[in-house]
């Protein structure tokens, strides 16, 4: 199996189907090899101190193959399970050739 492979069989085993627009309309949902385009999602819990308050939020992500997200930009939206999300930032890239996706939800920046 090739690093490629098993960037895809990774992805496939753990993640869910995802449906990005972009910026200019374009619809974004089959992967660079055809197949419905997937991302692990994850929705960690997090505790952000401000001086003596605590502040209890999530912070929705995507973890995606980064050959099939190179068009996904900060004002793109993902549909996932029925919900839809805003990226709030660019790709970030990791060098194994996956790369995080954050996110937030639609209309709540």
């Amino acid at each position: 199996m090739t690093v490629k492979e098993d960037l895809y069989s990774y992805v496939n085993t753990f993640g869910q189907v995802i449906k990005f627009t972009l910026p200019d309309g374009t619809i974004l949902d089959k992967d660079s090899q055809g197949q419905p385009l997937k991302g692990i999602f994850d929705n960690a819990y997090f505790l952000v101190e401000i001086g003596d308050m605590d502040l209890d939020n999530t912070q929705p992500r995507l973890t995606c193959v980064e050959a099939d997200v190179t068009n996904v930009s900060k004002e793109s939206t993902v549909e996932i399970n029925g919900y839809t999300y805003e990226v709030t930032k660019k790709p970030q890239t990791d060098g194994t050739g996956m790369c995080q996706i954050l996110l937030s939800k639609h209309g709540k920046l």
